[in-house]
Protein backbone atom coordinates (compact mmCIF):
# COMPACT_ATOMS: atom_id res chain seq x y z
CA UNK A 1 0.00 0.00 0.00
CA UNK A 2 1.96 3.11 -0.53
CA UNK A 3 1.41 6.64 0.99
CA UNK A 4 -1.13 8.22 -1.19
CA UNK A 5 -3.90 5.60 -0.62
CA UNK A 6 -2.75 5.41 3.26
CA UNK A 7 -3.71 8.73 3.21
CA UNK A 8 -6.93 8.63 1.70
CA UNK A 9 -7.86 5.50 4.20
CA UNK A 10 -6.91 7.57 6.84
CA UNK A 11 -9.37 10.55 5.80
CA UNK A 12 -11.94 8.57 4.77
CA UNK A 13 -12.14 6.43 8.39
CA UNK A 14 -11.73 10.42 9.76
CA UNK A 15 -14.74 11.12 8.09
CA UNK A 16 -16.72 8.09 9.02
CA UNK A 17 -15.55 8.81 12.68
CA UNK A 18 -16.87 12.07 12.52
CA UNK A 19 -20.64 11.67 11.26
CA UNK A 20 -20.49 8.84 13.72
CA UNK A 21 -19.93 10.84 16.60
CA UNK A 22 -22.29 13.66 14.94
CA UNK A 23 -25.22 11.07 14.59
CA UNK A 24 -24.01 9.88 18.20
CA UNK A 25 -24.84 13.22 19.72
CA UNK A 26 -27.67 14.06 17.58
CA UNK A 27 -29.68 11.28 18.56
CA UNK A 28 -28.67 11.61 22.45
CA UNK A 29 -30.03 15.44 22.16
CA UNK A 30 -33.40 14.52 20.78
CA UNK A 31 -33.81 10.92 23.72
CA UNK A 32 -35.24 11.93 26.85
CA UNK A 33 -33.32 12.28 29.67
CA UNK A 34 -36.17 11.70 32.24
CA UNK A 35 -40.11 12.41 33.00
CA UNK A 36 -42.51 15.09 31.84
CA UNK A 37 -45.51 16.10 33.89
CA UNK A 38 -47.60 18.59 31.78
CA UNK A 39 -51.11 19.96 33.11
CA UNK A 40 -53.97 22.77 32.44
CA UNK A 41 -55.06 24.70 35.63
CA UNK A 42 -58.91 25.67 35.03
CA UNK A 43 -61.67 27.15 37.78
CA UNK A 44 -64.97 25.42 38.23
CA UNK A 45 -67.19 27.33 34.82
CA UNK A 46 -63.49 25.58 32.90
CA UNK A 47 -62.07 28.64 32.30
CA UNK A 48 -58.43 28.31 32.03
CA UNK A 49 -56.33 29.92 34.80
CA UNK A 50 -53.02 31.59 34.17
CA UNK A 51 -50.29 32.20 36.29
CA UNK A 52 -51.03 29.60 38.83
CA UNK A 53 -47.85 28.57 40.54
CA UNK A 54 -47.79 24.60 40.56
CA UNK A 55 -45.03 23.26 43.23
CA UNK A 56 -43.84 19.72 42.13
CA UNK A 57 -42.45 17.91 45.48
CA UNK A 58 -40.57 14.22 44.77
CA UNK A 59 -41.75 11.89 47.83
CA UNK A 60 -38.51 9.91 48.43
CA UNK A 61 -35.92 12.79 48.32
CA UNK A 62 -38.06 15.77 49.30
CA UNK A 63 -36.43 17.62 46.20
CA UNK A 64 -39.21 20.50 44.79
CA UNK A 65 -39.60 22.67 41.80
CA UNK A 66 -41.62 25.15 41.24
CA UNK A 67 -43.10 26.75 37.84
CA UNK A 68 -46.14 29.06 36.99
CA UNK A 69 -48.63 28.27 34.42
CA UNK A 70 -48.54 30.67 30.81
CA UNK A 71 -51.38 32.85 29.98
CA UNK A 72 -53.38 29.53 28.61
CA UNK A 73 -53.14 27.63 32.17
CA UNK A 74 -50.48 25.63 30.69
CA UNK A 75 -47.79 24.02 33.07
CA UNK A 76 -44.89 21.89 32.52
CA UNK A 77 -42.00 19.93 34.00
CA UNK A 78 -39.57 18.42 31.95
CA UNK A 79 -36.31 16.09 32.37
CA UNK A 80 -37.99 14.64 36.01
CA UNK A 81 -36.08 11.99 38.12
CA UNK A 82 -38.37 9.03 37.49
CA UNK A 83 -40.10 8.66 41.07
CA UNK A 84 -43.87 9.48 43.02
CA UNK A 85 -44.07 13.13 43.21
CA UNK A 86 -46.85 15.61 45.17
CA UNK A 87 -48.31 18.17 43.24
CA UNK A 88 -49.31 21.40 44.90
CA UNK A 89 -51.15 23.87 42.92
CA UNK A 90 -51.82 27.63 44.28
CA UNK A 91 -53.28 30.85 43.36
CA UNK A 92 -55.03 33.99 45.34
CA UNK A 93 -58.85 33.47 45.43
CA UNK A 94 -58.26 29.98 44.80
CA UNK A 95 -58.13 26.58 47.43
CA UNK A 96 -54.95 25.34 47.24
CA UNK A 97 -55.29 21.79 45.21
CA UNK A 98 -53.15 18.64 46.09
CA UNK A 99 -52.41 15.67 44.35
CA UNK A 100 -50.14 13.17 46.00
CA UNK A 101 -49.06 9.58 44.35
CA UNK A 102 -47.98 10.89 40.71
CA UNK A 103 -46.27 8.12 39.88
CA UNK A 104 -43.51 9.49 37.08
CA UNK A 105 -41.60 6.61 34.68
CA UNK A 106 -38.66 7.33 32.30
CA UNK A 107 -39.60 8.83 28.73
CA UNK A 108 -43.49 9.17 29.63
CA UNK A 109 -44.96 12.50 29.33
CA UNK A 110 -48.07 12.14 32.38
CA UNK A 111 -51.04 14.65 31.42
CA UNK A 112 -52.40 15.98 34.90
CA UNK A 113 -55.90 18.62 34.64
CA UNK A 114 -56.43 20.39 37.87
CA UNK A 115 -59.43 22.15 39.08
CA UNK A 116 -59.09 25.21 41.65
CA UNK A 117 -62.35 26.08 43.56
CA UNK A 118 -62.91 29.42 45.03
CA UNK A 119 -61.79 29.92 48.22
CA UNK A 120 -63.92 29.94 51.50
CA UNK A 121 -64.47 33.70 52.80
CA UNK A 122 -63.12 33.48 56.14
CA UNK A 123 -63.99 36.00 58.63
CA UNK A 124 -61.65 36.75 61.01
CA UNK A 125 -62.83 38.11 64.70
CA UNK A 126 -60.12 40.10 67.29
CA UNK A 127 -61.38 40.90 70.87
CA UNK A 128 -59.53 43.64 71.93
CA UNK A 129 -61.63 44.58 75.48
CA UNK A 130 -61.54 42.87 78.42
CA UNK A 131 -65.19 42.51 80.17
CA UNK A 132 -65.34 44.36 83.60
CA UNK A 133 -64.65 41.98 86.90
CA UNK A 134 -67.30 40.65 89.21
CA UNK A 135 -66.91 42.00 92.99
CA UNK A 136 -66.94 38.33 94.39
CA UNK A 137 -66.70 39.87 98.02
CA UNK A 138 -69.83 41.69 97.47
CA UNK A 139 -73.21 39.55 98.92
CA UNK A 140 -76.24 41.35 98.45
CA UNK A 141 -78.33 41.46 95.48
CA UNK A 142 -79.22 44.98 94.38
CA UNK A 143 -81.22 46.45 91.49
CA UNK A 144 -81.39 49.88 89.94
CA UNK A 145 -85.11 51.35 88.24
CA UNK A 146 -85.09 54.37 86.54
CA UNK A 147 -87.51 57.04 87.25
CA UNK A 148 -89.63 55.81 83.91
CA UNK A 149 -90.00 52.32 85.29
CA UNK A 150 -90.97 54.44 88.85
CA UNK A 151 -93.81 56.24 87.58
CA UNK A 152 -94.90 52.55 85.54
CA UNK A 153 -95.04 51.18 88.66
CA UNK A 154 -97.59 53.83 90.06
CA UNK A 155 -99.97 53.92 87.71
CA UNK A 156 -100.16 50.09 87.70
Amino acid sequence: MNSTMFLRACAATKVIVALFLFVAAATSQTSRVGATLEGIATDATGARIPGVEVRLRETETHQTRSVFADPEGFFRFSELPVGIYEVLVEHPGFASYRHTGVALQLGVTVHLDTLLQPARATAQVAVTAQPPGIDVTQTSVTSTMDKERIEELRRC
